[in-house]
This record gives structure tokens, sequence and C-alpha cells, in this order.
């Protein structure tokens, strides 16, 4: 990652986390859109270009961004919008905002009514265009993909909005989302091809979200085919570094606590051998102690021999002269 990839990184997440200070605080004629401006702009871009006969749009929430798209077509004179969304906010007929370019369906985007209606619409446009900005979670997102990617014509445009979420780079949390969604779709079509040319304001929402739709049958087509291939390949190339940086951070874990293991050991072994030197020690000292013990209790035996031996000749050196006075004054023997 470059420098300049790393700040826009960062200012992405900054951006991003003050929603209600910047993305959600964006209005288009005084109607909330929810929007980046950037994105916002790239979508007049391709308005202009393109000039479709038909937008269609899933997630329509306040109708900001519906009113932005019928406001472009407006000043083209051309081109109309059809959006859809679960919830009918609209109390009254002015809190969506009514336009005659547009038209609100309500419903799910993948139910069959809805489709039925979208697919009556793409019939009779000559070049359509098609927005997704439903529901985030991956499943509903690849289900919009495999719907409205057919009804896209082509050279025209199939936008899976928020790819940035799930660490794209934010929202790291939120679990596979349009950005995992686009990923497997494209691993299983060749209709389409990322135009990373649409992100050319460094930050974007639908980061390799811009989907072109290639002529089919055209060298066009075939060339666009061979850049699908590269990037599916740099794709499986990028996954394929990553699981051997993967791997390779596992096998220096487990290096690290190999190690620690044997320092573990090696100062285990260290303190066994300085309590076996203990040991040795102690029983050296011990058995000197007891060398010396017998050593003193022999000497004690020959003074207490020599004590003896001295006592025995005291006591008859004492006794001679008592015994021979006896003999002089004892009665009853001859003179």
């Amino acid at each position: 990652m470059t420098l300049s990839d790393a700040i826009t990184r960062e200012f992405h997440k900054v951006f991003y986390d003050s929603v209600l200070d910047s993305w959600a605080n964006t209005y288009w004629l005084g109607v909330a859109t929810e929007k980046l401006p950037l994105d916002l702009w790239i979508y007049q871009e391709i308005i202009t270009t393109l000039r479709p006969d038909l937008i269609l749009e899933t997630g329509t929430r306040f109708g900001g961004s519906a009113l932005f798209m019928a406001s472009v077509c407006d000043l083209l004179g051309h081109g109309r919008v059809v959006t859809v969304d679960l919830a009918e906010l609209a109390t009254n007929e002015t809190t969506r905002p009514a336009h005659p370019r547009i038209i609100y369906l309500t419903g799910s985007s993948t139910s069959q009514a809805t489709l039925d209606a979208m697919r009556k619409h793409a019939h009779e446009a000559g070049c359509v265009m098609a927005i997704l900005d439903s529901d985030h979670t991956m499943t509903h997102v690849l289900d919009e993909l495999k719907l409205y990617g057919p009804l896209v014509t082509p050279g025209s445009y199939l936008i899976a909005e928020d790819t940035n979420i799930n660490g794209h780079p934010v929202a790291s949390d939120f679990g596979p989302g349009p950005m995992e969604a686009v990923e497997v779709f494209l691993k299983g079509s060749t209709d389409f091809l990322i135009d990373r040319s649409r992100e050319k304001f460094l930050l974007t929402f639908n980061p390799k979200g811009y989907l072109r739709k290639v002529a089919p049958g055209s060298a066009d087509e075939r060339i666009e085919a061979l850049r699908h291939d590269l990037q599916m390949a740099e794709a499986g190339k990028a996954e394929r570094d990553a699981a051997l940086a993967k791997l390779e951070a596992v096998e220096t874990e487990k290096d690290a606590s190999f190690a620690d293991r044997d320092a573990a050991l090696a100062k285990l072994e260290a303190v066994e051998a300085e309590k076996d030197a203990g040991f040795a020690d102690r029983d050296a000292a011990l058995a000197e102690l007891t060398a010396r013990i017998s050593d003193a209790e022999q000497q004690i035996s020959a003074l207490n021999a020599q004590v003896c031996a001295v006592e025995a000749s005291s006591s008859w050196r004492l006794t001679a002269p008592l015994r021979g006075l006896g003999r002089l004054v004892s009665p009853g023997r001859d003179r």
C-alpha cells in the first residue's frame, strides 16, 4: 500500500464515521440523499455519457438520489427513474418528492411483483442502468446482481453501492456484504467488468462496485473478457498471497511458541540441574559431617579407654599402702 493509498483509506474511515456531519447530512434540492457527493458526481457523468432511457434504483429511502438523477435527466431532456423500497415512508405526496420522471414502487427489490414491474419498464427502454442500494447483506445483494444484471443493456452500468463496508475499509464488523457479493457474482459472469476509472476521485463508497456490461460478440467483449480474466487472476493471486501471508504468520507464531517452549524447558532443566547440584552439595556435606561425627566418636571412645585405664591405675596405687597397713594391725595374727 502506497502512502497516498494509506492517506485515502484513513480519510475514508474518518469521513464515513462522521456520518451525521458528512454523508448523512447531504441534500439535493432540500431532500436527503445520504450519498457521497463524489459518487453522485460520477452518476451524473455516466448519465450524461450514456443518456439512459431508464435508471432502475433499489432502496429509495427519502427519494433524494432519485430526485438527483431525475434532475440530471431534466437537464438532458431525456430519461426516467424507477425506484423501489420496502417501506412506504410517504404519509402524503410531499414526503417523497414528486417528479414527472420518477416512478415509486413499494415492495422487496427481489419480489416477483417488483421484478415484473421493473422488467416491463426495461422492456420499453433502449438503454438501461441499475443502482443497487437496498439490503446490504451479501445474499440479498447477490440476488439483486443476478436479477438486475440481465436488465442492464450492454455498455451501461450495474452499480453495487456501499461495497466499502465490512472492512473495505469501513464498518469492519458488518459481515459479508456488497463487496463479497460482487466478487462471487463476477466469478460466475463474464458479462460485467469492474470499471475502476469511475473511482477517479479516490474516495468512493462503491469501490469495485461500478460494473460495466460488455457488448456480446464484439472485439470489445473479447478484450473486456480478457481483462476480466486478468482481474480475476490478480484477485486470485491477491487471495493466494494473503493466504501465504497468513500461513507465514501462523508458522512464525508456531516457531515463537516452540521457542518459548524450548526456553521454558531449558529453564526447567537449569532449575533441575541446580536442584541436583544442591542435593549433591547437601549429600557431600552430610557425608563430611557423618565422617567428622564418626571421628569424634572414635576419639571419645579412645579418651574413655584412657580415662578408665588411668582410673584403674590410680585406684591400685592409692589402695596398696592401706592394704599393707591392714596387715600390721589386724588382730589374731601370729607375730
